[in-house]
Parts: structure tokens; sequence; C-alpha cells
């Protein structure tokens, strides 16, 4: 067969990689014999006793199990041995494959042909696509029917854990888990298809080494005009083809959701996916999704193949733009619930999961990297933080001399003397966290300011105070934050890892600090950091920059009472999918004195009865609605009849109460008629009104000034 002599050839030369694969099909090759417990050979040779007579490739769709086959049955007919090979795609039970191999049995090409010089010649079996449900039928049902010099080659897509349960398979069938190419061996095939090398490095970030994909944008980049950049995932041809492949199987809408919710996020557990579903129980999705071959156990859930968690996401986003949109919102929703409540350790893994969700944008994708990067195994191990101690006090005064000089320093001196706990240390343990002391890698100085407090001179702290005390003035239960100090040992305020944990940690502090009013982040370079911020929701402010050691410092910061956690959370989800302005619902909260407060509770219980007119007032804007809120108005009237409510329920202001009620809520035309309704004089009852009205922005106050205020919490729980 002249062609497929040729073919063959061809194929040697033009396959990559999968050396130790091919190593082991080498050794199958050579056990020219049964396995012979006693050691010794049978008939038509010697082998070594035990010597594999199977084996089984296994590996997520597209990662080049058909390939290494086809391989592998060239290198057979090179050798003189005949391949028989068997699609059983279409195989559906032990039965019909009882039937496929007995043909391959009759065969013309089947085991026991004698070469041309007459010598016996063995047979390999090419089994490809096999389900994984018939891989253990196959091993032992049908293997041990098999004649002695017949060999087999198996590819699944996953290899169940019960076939290897004997341990003479176990001993007799090489499995073979096939994984990603590497770099070398991903650029060595884009050479086979043609690719030159400055087009390598746009594919290979994509293709994550997956063959299929680098075959496919390998075509697709050989389409492309000459000097053109190459941007896979905005190739529907290659979208296309990568999801059909994955999603193969996939027919119904809940299974795609399912699927593309386990793509959306970085690891996937089963409460997860309900809430990413809008379901009470997602057992059984679980379950389906944990026997995908795309999916694999990350830490205490899963997660799909990073190619896999590319091209899903973006197929969905094109098909159904508003389911997809829906379930972002969930996914926003969930992590935002969790962050919220996460402990300290926990944190920083949730804030990375979070950012996953806008890894496609180019500003926030390299912070996701860094922040990921103290988080893995090793770097987890070595990389600590911890509140500050006096011992750590001259470290971290020498690291601030050295990148902004004495002036600074002896302020970091003097907040640390007067209480090292008001800063953090980030530390490298090394490789050998038993023989050497921890390196300081990095600090983060925090300063509460309260309205009123001690600046003792320092030019940062006084410009924060004036900030603090500008037009929305801190309140008494408020306060505000300086982060004094941050810088990394190496990089200073650039971009690093050290400096992704400091960010952590300021995240940390705006999600989980009751009574934040302001915060305010010094920079050294405004400039490097100006495009960052605006992403990360932080405003410019510009009359807290300060001077210090002759150079200015410009500071970035937010008004948490303005627009809060949850908001804030939501409009980087927003701007990290869509760089236009935040929706309407995101829109800033009002910042009130208690003077104009009151003043605006009377304006609202003028038009209590019309919700329409109620959502357009000042106190619609403040914190007791939620930023989320469907309806302000139809929200706004509920805190106001639950704050009466409570006050009916107390006997000394119950009379207040039912004022109120009379007053605002109910049918009765005039005020005289409230008067006699609730059986007073009219000039008493106008006393009385204002005193329940008072009583009532007194609750309400309350309501709106506690951290995180009410309806901030119900959109938060509505989300979660």
């Amino acid at each position: 067969m002249p062609w497929q002599s040729a073919m063959d050839r061809l194929r040697a030369e033009l396959f990559v990689g999968r050396e130790p694969e091919q190593e082991a099909f080498g050794r199958l090759l050579s056990a020219r014999s049964a396995p012979d417990p006693g050691g010794s050979g049978g008939a038509s040779g010697t082998s070594p006793a035990h010597a594999p007579v199977a084996i089984l490739v296994s590996g997520s769709p597209g990662i080049g199990k058909t390939a290494l086959l086809r391989q592998m049955a060239a290198r057979t007919r090179t050798s003189g041995h005949s391949a028989a090979w068997l699609d059983a795609s279409a195989i559906d039970g032990p039965n019909a494959l009882d039937t496929a191999l007995a043909a391959l049995i009759d065969a013309p090409d089947g085991p026991s042909l004698a070469s041309g010089d007459g010598a016996p010649r063995m047979a390999v079996w090419f089994i490809d696509a096999l389900a994984p449900s018939l891989v253990v039928p196959l091993f032992e049902r049908v293997c041990p029917r098999l004649p002695a010099d017949v060999r087999l080659v198996a590819a699944t897509s996953e290899a169940p854990l019960a076939w290897r349960a004997d341990p003479v398979v176990r001993r007799l069938v090489a499995a073979l888990p096939l994984g990603p190419l590497s770099d070398d061996e991903s650029r060595a095939l884009l050479r086979t298809r043609g690719v030159d090398d400055e087009a390598h490095a746009p594919i290979l970030d994509f293709a994550y080494g997956h063959p299929l994909a680098l075959a496919l944008a390998a075509d697709v980049a050989a389409q492309m005009p000459g000097g053109e950049v190459f941007k896979p995932l905005a190739a529907p041809s290659l979208i296309g083809a990568l999801v059909s492949r994955f999603a193969a199987g996939v027919d119904s809408d809940d299974a795609r959701d399912a699927l593309t919710a386990a793509a959306l996020v970085r690891t996937l557990d089963e409460p997860l996916l309900a809430a990413l579903l809008g379901r009470d129980d997602a057992r059984e999705c679980f379950e389906w999704l944990s026997q995908l071959a795309i999916t694999e156990r990350r830490g205490l859930g899963l997660g799909l193949h990073p190619l896999v968690q590319d091209v899903l996401p973006q197929d969905a986003r094109w098909r159904h733009p508003v389911r997809f949109d829906d379930l972002h919102v969930r996914a926003r929703g969930a992590y935002a619930a969790r962050l919220v409540r996460a402990a300290e350790a926990d944190f920083a893994p949730l804030l990375a999961d979070y950012l996953f969700l806008l890894r496609d944008n180019p500003i926030v994708r390299p912070f996701f990297e860094l922040l990921v990067q103290p988080l893995r195994t090793d770097a987890s191990r070595r990389w600590r933080t911890r509140p500050a101690t006096a011992a750590d006090i001259d470290g971290l005064v020498a690291l601030t001399e050295a990148h902004e000089g004495a002036e600074s320093a002896r302020w970091a001196r003097f907040w640390l003397t007067r209480d090292p706990r008001t800063a953090r240390v980030y530390e490298d343990h090394g490789s050998d966290l038993t023989s050497s002391a921890p390196s300081l890698v990095g600090f983060l100085l925090t300063l509460r300011l309260v309205p009123g407090a001690d600046t003792h001179g320092d030019a940062a702290v006084e410009a924060a105070l004036r900030v603090a005390g500008g037009a929305a003035p801190l309140r008494s239960h408020e306060h505000a934050t300086l982060f004094r100090f941050w810088m990394a040992a190496q990089t200073y305020q650039n971009v690093s890892p050290v400096q992704a944990l400091i960010f952590v940690e300021t995240v940390r502090h705006y999600l989980a600090t009751p009574g934040l009013a302001i915060s305010l982040l010094p920079f050294a370079d405004v400039g490097l950091w100006q495009l960052v911020m605006a992403v990360a929701g932080l405003e410019r402010m510009a009359e807290a920059d300060f001077e210090i050691g002759g150079h200015t410092y410009g500071v970035f910061g937010h008004d948490w009472r303005r627009v809060p956690p949850d908001a804030w959370l939501d409009r980087i989800a927003h701007f990290g999918l869509d760089p236009a302005p935040p929706p309407p619902t995101a829109r800033a909260r009002r910042v009130l004195s208690r003077e104009a407060f009151g003043e605006a509770v009377d304006e609202a219980l003028r038009c209590a009865r019309r919700p329409d007119q109620l959502a357009r007032t000042v106190l619609a804007e403040t914190r007791l609605v939620g930023t989320g809120a469907p309806d302000a108005g139809e929200a706004l009237v509920g805190v106001i009849r639950e704050a009466i409510g409570r006050m009916a329920a107390v006997p000394r202001t119950r009379p207040l109460a039912l004022a109120l009620d009379a007053s605002f809520f109910s049918s009765i035309a005039t005020q005289e008629r409230v008067a006699e309704h609730l059986g007073l004089p009219f000039s008493t009852y106008r006393r009385h009104r204002r005193r329940a009205t008072d009583a009532l922005t007194d609750a309400l106050w309350l309501v709106e000034s506690e951290a995180g205020g009410r309806g901030e919490r119900a959109v938060a729980a509505t989300n979660a």
C-alpha cells in the first residue's frame, strides 16, 4: 500500500511530542507473547514477566488522543506488524463492543498473519473514542478472549477508577493520561503548521498547550493578512470549533447553563453552582459536571481546563447575551456575599475568584495573575502576613527611608511607636521554612481618623482630615481610613505580587470595617495608577495630596457612604465587562448632615402615599435604600413603615406611631379630621405629630448611619 506507507512516513515527520507515551508503546511492541506468570517466554519469543500488552490513553477532548493513536498505528506498520483500527464512538454497550472486536479477528489484516519471510507477525488493535463506561468491560470481558498475538491500544475521555481495581489489569495495562504540550512542543507543532516564530506568542497564551486549539489557531493565523496581530478570542470559527468539541453531547439549556457557569468561575462548588443557576439544590448538575473529561478537582471544588474557561464564556455571551449577563450578575452577587462574610485567611482566594470573573479586561488580568501567584501552593507556604510588633519598627523605618527618604521615615517611626499594630508586615519565609529567619518583603500602615483627631503635624493626616471635614463631613459615628504607608521592599509601589497582597488587605478593610466613611490611598506616582484606579472605582482626590521630603504624593479615595461596598464591587465588575458608564441603578448616594436628613424625612412624609414621587426625594438617595433596589419609592415606603412598626411595638412610642400612620398613610383627608380621629385638640395634635416625626427621624437616622445601611444589606442578601 504505497499511499499508506507515504502517509505513515509523513505522519512520523510531523508528529510532535508525547515522548513518554511513545516509549511506553515501544515496550508494548517488544512484548512478543502473552505474559508468563512464571517469567518464561512463550513459543514465539521471550519477554519479561508482566510486560504491558495493552495501553489505555485518556484525556479531555482535543488533547491529541486520536493523533497519538494514529502515530502509534503508523509505527506499528513501519515495524512490520499489522494494525487494525476501530472507531468506537458509535458503540454503546459491551455486546456491541464484542461484535466489533470479533469483526477485527475476521478482517484480512487480522492476527496470526505471517510476514513475508514466514516469521510470525503481531497485530495491534487501536480502539479510538471508547466510552468511559466501556473501559471496564473491555479489559475484564473482552481482553481475556483475545488471541495471544494481539496487542491493544484504546483511547477514552476519562479512565474510570474501577478498571484499575484488578491488580492483574494494573500490571498488564499501561495507563497514559495525556496532558498539554510543553511550550517547546507547542512551538514545534506551530512550525509544522507553517506559523512563523514571531506569531507564536498570542497562540501559546491562548491554547495552554492544547493540541486541537494550537492546530485550529494555526489554521486561522495562516489565513490572516501579513502583519495583522492574531487575536484568538476574536475568531468566531475558532471559538465555534472548540465549543463544539468541548460541549459535545450538551443538548439542553440547563446543561449548557451549568457548563457555562463552571467555565465562568475559577473554582466551582455545589452551593455556588446552585446560586449561579438560581436553584435551591444543584447536586445533580454538580455530579454531572464532575464526570466530564474537561473538569478536574481543584481545591475544595472543581474547575474546567483553562482553555475551556476562555472559550465557553465567549461563545455563551455571543449566543445568548441576556442569559450570560444574568449568570454573571448571579456570580458577582454570590462572591460579594462571600467576601463580606469571609475570614481573613479565606479573603485573598475569594477576591481572586471575584477578579477572575473580569479576567478578559486587559487592566484587571495582570492584577489577577499577580494576586494568584502568592496563593499557589509553594508561595502560600512561603509568603505570610501578620500584625507588626515593636521588634519590626526599625526594619519598617529603614524600608521607608530607602524608598521615601528621611522625613517619611521619621513619620513612619512616629506612628509605629504609638501603636505597631497599625501596620501589617509581609514576609517571605523561604523555601526551607525551618532553617532561616523570614525576610521583610513589604508592609501597610493604616491610620483610623475621627473628627477632631490630632494630626501631630503630619501633612498627610492634615490633608486627610481636610477631606473628611469637607462637603460631606464625618458624622459622630463615622471615621476615615488613611493608608499612610504601603510599599514592597523590592518594587516599592510598582505592580508586584507583594503589592497585590497589600491590595487584598485594603479591599478586606473596605468590606469589613464598621463605620468606615472615607478611605484614602496615597501614591508617589499618580500617573502610573490613574487607569487602574479608574477600574478599581477610586476617585482622584487632589485636595488630599500632601508633600513630604520635597515630594508630592497624590491621593485616590472613596466615600463609602455614597457608593457602598456592594455597589462598588458591582461597579468594578461592570467596568471590567464594559468600560461604558455604570447603569443608573449604581448611582451614588447622598451623604447628609443630621439637620439635612431631618428635612429630607419631612419631604418624604409629605408624599409617602405616592411612591413615584417618593422615589424622586432626597431621602430615596440615602443609604436607607439600596443602590440596586428595583423601585426606590416602594423600597423607601417599606423602610419607613418598618420603622413606624418598631415604634408601635413599644408602649411609650405607640401613640406617636399611630399619629404617623394616621397623618401620612391613611385616607383621612385633612389634618383636622386626623386630630379628631386621634381624639386630640388640633393644636395638641400638631405638637404630637412633630414629636412623632422627630422620633421617626431619629429611628431612620440610626438605620442610615449603621455601617452598610439596611438597604445595602438587603440588596447583598438578595444577590446572595
